[in-house]
């Protein structure tokens, strides 16, 4: 939570130290997910993301990007594996090159702070509460308001915190958003 607290408020404090100029935009995401979790045996599961989008433009063609999401992930039922829907705050930062002024590719790392698990067998303390994932994805800029993006994130660490699973999970998810430009 500590973490959460001190993103948020640095992201705050380079927003405001640096409203009055163009190079940064905020926006507002939302979208869908779509998540596998590594040896689990389940279906894919689709879910819901949104949250805040943030954009620092470096130059023409370099730019961070960093969000905070809450996103849903997990596995829908298959044969006798149950299903499994976990609750994330999703913080990626992302270095974003636009090939053209309207698309662009970008890769970084992200942190996730877990929140819950919906599960009939499983509570939230079978889980860590940190997943460090590699985020690549495309954008492409509608219009000045409007981005959609496509964004899959490979899971790098186990999510599981006890014996109980012991199955060396690890989330495998991806996001459509549109991002409304604030400005």
């Amino acid at each position: 939570m500590k973490r959460i607290l001190l993103f948020l408020v640095l992201s705050f404090t380079l927003f405001r130290l640096n409203a009055q100029n163009s190079k940064h935009t905020i926006g507002i995401m939302c979208g869908g997910t779509f998540s596998t979790i590594s040896n689990y045996d389940g279906h894919l599961l689709l879910g819901l993301t949104g949250g805040i989008y943030y954009e620092w433009k470096l130059s023409d063609r370099l730019a961070f990007q960093s969000n905070i999401l809450y996103v849903q992930k997990g596995e829908i039922r298959k044969n006798n594996i149950p299903a499994l829907k976990l609750h994330y705050i999703n913080m990626p930062i992302m270095l974003k090159y636009y090939i053209t002024a309207e698309f662009s590719i970008s890769a970084g790392i992200n942190s996730d702070f877990f929140l819950g698990v919906t599960a009939t067998n499983l509570d939230k303390n079978n889980f860590k509460n940190t997943d460090w994932g590699i985020p690549i994805g495309l954008s492409y800029l509608c219009s000045d308001k409007i981005e959609l993006g496509v964004t899959y994130n490979l899971g790098l660490t186990k999510i599981e915190d006890n014996d109980i699973i012991a199955n060396n999970l690890k989330n495998n998810f991806g996001n459509v958003t549109l991002t409304y430009l604030l400005n």
